[in-house]
């Protein structure tokens, strides 16, 4: 039997963009962009995980950060079935000179992973915002609107 993988995400939405990595599915060969973030360790908070995976992988700090959506996507990985939840939100970098970088990389497990700033247009344009229906979400998406609460 599979397990479920919690996920912590955040678009960190900015003047029309959102920071993103690009991907490569082993099994499809399929091109897609994903939000930053990682798993959820036992024990934290979405918030705190959330902020763990960011200074981990980015090295900064956050603040303002709103639950926005969660996602359950299901699919294959180097031939195994992965099923994952995501609980997405958005946030702010405490240092704003970070919104200045277009490309850098971010440390996954030892392991440098370029990403971007991705405007939305280029995924109305074709381009995979993986999960699917995160496009969406975010054409709707009013700033700084919590959409769903978080009970403890």
């Amino acid at each position: 039997m599979g397990k479920i993988r919690i996920v912590v995400l955040s678009v960190f939405l900015w003047e029309d963009r959102i920071l993103v990595y690009k991907g490569k599915s082993p099994d499809t060969g399929r091109i897609f962009f994903r939000p930053t973030g990682g798993g959820l360790e036992f024990g934290e908070s979405l918030e705190e995980g959330l902020r763990r995976e960011v200074m981990e992988e980015h090295g900064q700090e956050i603040t303002d950060i709103v639950p926005l959506c969660v996602a359950q996507p299901r699919f294959k990985w180097h031939g195994v079935d992965s099923h994952q939840i995501f609980v997405i939100h958005d946030a702010k970098f405490r240092d704003t000179s970070y919104y200045r970088e277009e490309w850098f990389s971010l440390n996954d497990n030892g392991n440098d992973i370029p990403c971007k700033w991705k405007p939305i247009s280029d995924f109305r344009n074709g381009d995979f915002l993986h999960p699917q229906g995160l496009l969406e979400f975010l054409e709707t998406y009013e700033e700084g609107k919590v959409c769903i609460p978080v009970l403890q």
